[in-house]
Parts: structure tokens; C-alpha cells; sequence
């Protein structure tokens, strides 16, 4: 079983640790419940299971308790296909992590993140211009 930079645990052979890592050191808190791993911040929760990735967004204005102002939003199959580049676009169409975002909070963390990240946008840019060509 992974074991990810803040202790938690999974089980999901599906779920690379460096998707989760991505999401870690953008903000999102993590746990794990169930076989389930989940993502949350304020704003958004995204939740792993078995193959697929699901996203639901925290709108106040609901009426209900408190888990009911967390309405789906989208959710994509397929995840254990992807590579870390997959996942960061992934990440960014969803809407949970903007590439600007994560280049942001990557400089935030000092020259060494800055630099790793500047470096995985990059190659990303250069393969999708390779796709392309």
C-alpha cells in the first residue's frame, strides 16, 4: 500500500501516489475511507475509486445539512491510463487545479518547486505540440 508524504494510506493499484502528491502540494487535504481516497479543500472535493476520478463543488446556498452543499459536478474513468501530464491536464479541464494555479503555489514553495514545475509544464507543452505535428 503507498503511503503518501502526509501518512495517510491507500489501497487502490489504479491511483498513482504521484496524482495524489499533485494534489497535496496544491492544497487539498487527504483521507481515506472505505477504499475511497479523498481530495478536499473549501471550494472542492475529489474522490478516487477504483478507476475513476469524482468531483463535487460546495455550494452554500443548498438547502440541507452540510454533506448535502456538496453537489456533483463531473467524474472521468480511466485514470490508471494516465501519466502524471495526463493527470495535471485532467486536473486543469476539471477545474480543480489550474495549470497557472499549480506553476503559483509550485513558486510559492521556493526555486527547487518552482523550477520542478516549470520543467513538468514544459515537457507537457512539448509533448502535446509533438501530438499535434
Amino acid at each position: 500500500m503507498p503511503t503518501l508524504s502526509n501518512g495517510v494510506y491507500y489501497a487502490n493499484p489504479f491511483f498513482a501516489p504521484a496524482f495524489a502528491e499533485y494534489l497535496i502540494s496544491n492544497g487539498f487535504f487527504v483521507s481515506e475511507r472505505k477504499g475511497q481516497i479523498c481530495f478536499y479543500n473549501e471550494k472542492i472535493k475529489v474522490i478516487v475509486a477504483n478507476d475513476s476520478v469524482f468531483c463535487y463543488g460546495y455550494h452554500p446556498e443548498e438547502p440541507g445539512q452540510e454533506n448535502e452543499k456538496w453537489v456533483f459536478e463531473q467524474s472521468h474513468t480511466g485514470i490508471s491510463h494516465f501519466n502524471i501530464h495526463n493527470w495535471i491536464m485532467l486536473m486543469d479541464l476539471m477545474k480543480i487545479v489550474m495549470v497557472g494555479d499549480f506553476l503559483h503555489n509550485a513558486k510559492m514553495g521556493g526555486r527547487q518547486l518552482e523550477t520542478e514545475a516549470s520543467f513538468i509544464i514544459n515537457s507537457l507543452h512539448k509533448q502535446q505540440l509533438q501530438k499535434v505535428s
